[in-house]
């Protein structure tokens, strides 16, 4: 019996303090091991500490034989949300990059997806009231942290950690979206923790300010024009007195939002170059015509781009670049989850929106009322951001832990429900969590192996850019050993191959010669085979051929049909038709 206990007490805090590890850890976490320091590694972490504390949960529910689940309409639209990117995953264009993600890409990914569900599901049944507030003031202490290496990155003082969030946009909406739990932390905290909530307070503004970014003002109009309306509504909700500072920092968004004014300063500030929105609608309602209902799949939206892109904005500053997310993350739904994945994200949002308001319908006013309030108004700046920017991954991470703690403080009751020994719930249950546990495990094992894969290719780019040739092919054919499912792995194993042929002679050592071709051709359709939609594949075995022309029978006529086939996937690409043209003369 003692043992029991032991064993229950252990895993309720592993599985609580997973959680509150992973709130403080994941906006400051950064590994510079792979070429994506930040979103890549943060997923990894995310995985680790969401499944850790997923498994505890389970080990003390079946030992304790109890189990406290609360059921919500909410709940079950963040099932329907899984099953929508688990059905666009399994009909993706590229279900490996759909499933895993990649670099720079990570939260557009099925894992990604799984773990904010199953955090937000954890939080939503293992947070007491208090536990919401212990994670709100963790979530600020790590936010202030991330915001002052950002603050010193613009002005040149990164001291050899910089912004931990992302891009400069997303650093300014991580700030914005701060902002309403900072003020109802300070109104309902009483004690020098307030320090840090005016701090907090301080730092939106001034970030807001020094990024001059109109998306991050957009989101700060919205939220304090939210708490404004709020506030009048209800008018015996606060102080009216509180409603002065909600009205002046709406002035100043709105002010901001629409003139825009640029400073020369911070000298650091880089002006970020993204999709226009225009031209992301424009892409998204051409992927969506050609996959309504599960889009392209998650992560994939490069394709679309290639293949929709207009020949007028082809013609632009901006048409020889390629983006591979659109202007704003529900654009990116439209083109890559289509019209499910859309309604899902859109149905979570109206959901988490209804259940926060409806709380206030009651004429009861409760204690943690300023902090629902709070997390509210900050869920309201996430789901804003998701129609005006695409974020990085802690944006996204921010987006369901709001979402969780809401459920938390306005859930009255906890139902729970015994296991009783031998009885088929019982049964059923401890099969599903073995399931669940296998398939945790099994997903541990290949996503840390695919991490140390992409270290190897880190580790080959960096050999290659010092001109160590021998050690970066090295690398390369590490990483893809560790991982034979990336076509950008051997993708470049195929340039590398044929960058050492071009070093060879057939005369001096014709059986390397003959083995490095071989070599280069296989690697080649390797990366075509596991991604036939990159058109950089295709583009690639063109010129591939075209280097053997001569050498290889039949050269001329792969690297046309290479070339074609490119061009298919990227009508609007002047390279590709102007290489086409010139080998059809040949």
């Amino acid at each position: 019996m003692y043992n029991k206990v032991m064993i229950v007490k252990t895993c309720d805090f592993i599985a609580k303090k997973s959680l509150f590890a992973l709130i403080f850890i994941l906006p400051l976490f950064f590994l510079p091991l792979t070429i994506d320091v930040l979103d890549f590694s943060k997923q990894y972490l995310m995985i680790f500490l969401v499944f850790l504390s997923a498994i505890a949960w389970m080990i003390a529910s079946l030992v304790s034989k109890k189990l406290v689940v609360i059921k919500t309409p909410l709940h079950i639209v963040a099932i329907f949300l899984l099953v929508a990117m688990t059905t666009a995953t399994i009909f993706s264009q590229y279900k490996f990059g759909s499933f895993f993600g990649a670099s720079f890409l990570a939260s557009e990914s099925l894992v990604s997806i799984l773990c904010f569900l199953v955090f937000f599901f954890l939080v939503s049944n293992i947070f007491s009231k208090k536990d919401a507030v212990t994670s709100f003031i963790i979530f600020l202490c790590s936010a202030v942290v991330a915001q002052i290496f950002g603050v010193l990155q613009l002005f040149g003082y990164s001291l050899g950690l910089n912004n931990t969030i992302g891009s400069f946009g997303s650093l300014g909406i991580f700030a914005v979206i701060a902002f309403p739990v900072a003020v109802s932390l300070f109104i309902f905290v009483k004690n020098w923790w307030r320090v840090l909530f005016i701090f907090q307070i301080v730092l939106s503004l001034v970030l807001a300010i020094l990024i001059q970014n109109p998306e991050v003002w957009i989101v700060f109009a919205c939220i304090s024009a939210f708490m404004l309306i709020f506030c009048f509504i209800k008018k015996d909700f606060a102080d009216a007195r509180w409603m002065a500072f909600p009205a002046f920092i709406l002035v100043i968004s709105v002010f901001f939002a629409i003139y825009n004014p640029q400073f020369d300063w911070p000298k650091q500030k880089v002006n970020e170059v993204y999709l226009p929105q225009e031209v992301s609608f424009n892409i998204a309602v051409r992927s969506i015509k050609e996959n309504p209902i599960f889009g392209s799949g998650p992560g994939t939206f490069s394709y679309n781009f290639l293949r929709f892109k207009s020949p007028e904005f082809s013609n632009t500053d901006l048409g020889s670049l390629s983006f591979n997310a659109s202007a704003s993350k529900i654009l990116d739904y439209m083109a890559t989850t289509g019209v499910v994945g859309v309604l899902a994200i859109l149905l979570f949002m109206v959901f988490v929106i209804t259940l926060g308001i409806k709380h206030f319908t009651n004429k009861h006013k409760g204690s943690y009322d300023i902090l629902i309030f709070g997390a509210l108004a900050s869920y309201i700046g996430a789901c804003i951001t998701y129609f005006v920017y695409n974020p990085a991954l802690t944006l996204d991470f921010c987006y369901f832990f709001f979402a969780s703690i809401i459920v938390v403080l306005v859930s009255k009751i906890r139902p729970e429900y015994e296991l009783k020994p031998f009885s088929r719930k019982t049964l059923f249950l401890t099969v599903v969590f073995t399931i669940i546990c296998i398939f945790i495990l099994g997903l541990f094992v290949v996503s840390f192996k695919n991490y140390f894969a992409e270290i190897k290719y880190y580790q080959s780019m960096v050999s290659y850019q010092v001109g160590d040739n021998k050690t970066g092919l090295k690398k390369l054919e590490q990483a893809v050993n560790l991982n034979k499912n990336s076509d950008v792995y051997f993708r470049q194993l195929a340039q590398a191959y044929l960058f050492e042929l071009s070093t060879l002679s057939s005369v001096q050592d014709e059986e390397r010669f003959k083995t490095l071709i071989s070599d280069c051709i296989n690697a080649s359709n390797n990366a075509i085979k596991l991604n036939p939609q990159n058109a950089s594949n295709l583009a690639l075995a063109g010129f591939i051929y075209q280097n053997m022309i001569g050498i290889v029978d039949g050269a001329k006529e792969w690297a046309l049909k290479s070339y074609q086939s490119a061009l298919e996937l990227d009508p609007q690409n002047k390279i590709i038709q102007k290489i086409l043209s010139e080998l059809s003369t040949i």
